[in-house]
């Protein structure tokens, strides 16, 4: 059977990138402007790297789809929460989120080629 272990390794690592941005850009992370962008990273970061954990075990395609779809919400999430002119923020977002969404990608195919095998 294929394997997408280094494909969930990277987006377990890049999951916990995301998770601690807040921190690792100081100054005040909760101010009342920035909040909607830390929660953003905390939620995103979150889900990729749990889900990430859980596709080391076994891999299912779900895992692949949330964690592809998290990277296209991380890529697009600048725009959308309007955080684009923050420039730290920004290029974590799209670089990560677009990275993400290919590794997930990538590994897709495999999963879903994998749960075929199953049944």
């Amino acid at each position: 059977m294929m394997s997408t272990r280094w494909e969930n390794w990277v987006n377990l690592a890049l999951g916990l990138w995301i998770f601690f941005i807040p921190w690792s850009y100081g100054g005040n992370i909760m101010g009342d402007s920035i909040r909607p962008v830390v929660w953003n990273f905390w939620i995103s970061g979150a889900i990729v790297t749990l889900v990430s954990i859980l596709a080391l075990n076994q891999i299912k395609s779900w895992e692949e789809w949330t964690n592809f779809f998290a990277g296209i919400w991380l890529f697009f999430s600048p725009w959308i929460i309007d955080f684009s002119f923050q420039a730290v923020y920004f290029a974590n977002a799209v670089i990560v989120g677009m990275a993400i969404s290919i590794i997930s990608g990538l590994a897709l195919p495999i999963a879903i080629k994998a749960e075929k095998k199953l049944l």
